[in-house]
């Protein structure tokens, strides 16, 4: 198979490897009536798909690494998203830094960042987040009333403490990251509530994305 060269170098790629896929179910998702078509195999409460359907092969990954490294910019960043990217389990990413160093030039900076709800965070994620110089958004809208409110699992279930143990872990781990905060309705009555919980917990930087209605 021949590819085509691209048009012009890329400077930045914002991936879904997982496609719709997650292992919570956050009320507020738009993404929710997408992951909610049935499909052979799923587990509701993983997220996982036995056929994967929906995931990026890693020959799909292969190609657009490599075509991405060899477009021709001197620095390029990746964006894995979701979903929740984490649930393509940590060899897919180890294999996607083996790959933009097997076909990256000498000289060319790469960078990556990982948005994730952290549920799948543990040491071994630590170590390579660490050792490979990735940036973590981690998505927390603030102590356990306000976080549980709308991110629970597809059991509705509360999520709170073990993002919270994500994000502990991460700074044991020297990880950097910062905090994506979602402001709905419920949290925006309690902003310096979540600044302070934020900082307490050891959050250098916050993001903060209002939640509104479609053409509001």
């Amino acid at each position: 198979m021949r590819h085509l060269p691209l048009l012009k170098p890329l400077n930045s790629l914002l991936i879904k490897p997982s496609g719709a896929d997650c292992n919570i179910d956050c009320t507020y998702c738009f993404y929710l009536d997408r992951a909610g078509i049935p499909r052979p195999g799923y587990n509701e409460e993983t997220g996982s798909n036995r056929q994967q359907g929906r995931r990026m092969s890693d020959k799909v990954l292969d190609i657009l690494i490599r075509q991405a490294m060899q477009s021709g910019s001197p620095q390029i960043s990746f964006g894995w998203q979701g979903g929740e990217p984490t649930l393509m389990g940590l060899p897919f990413f180890k294999k996607a830094v083996f790959l933009q160093m097997k076909y990256g030039s000498p000289g060319q900076v790469v960078g990556n960042a990982l948005q994730t709800n952290g549920l799948l965070i543990n040491a071994d994620w630590c170590q390579f987040l660490r050792e490979t110089n990735w940036l973590v958004g981690l998505s927390i809208d603030g102590p356990a009333h306000v976080h549980d409110r709308y991110r629970v699992t597809r059991n509705q279930r509360p999520t709170y403490d073990l993002v919270r143990a994500a994000a502990q872990q991460m700074n044991a781990c020297n990880v950097e990251y910062n905090a994506l905060v979602v402001v709905n309705d419920y949290s925006v009555h309690h902003a310096r509530e979540i600044y302070q919980h934020h900082k307490d917990l050891g959050i250098r930087f916050m993001q903060f994305i209002p939640l509104c209605r479609k053409g509001s």
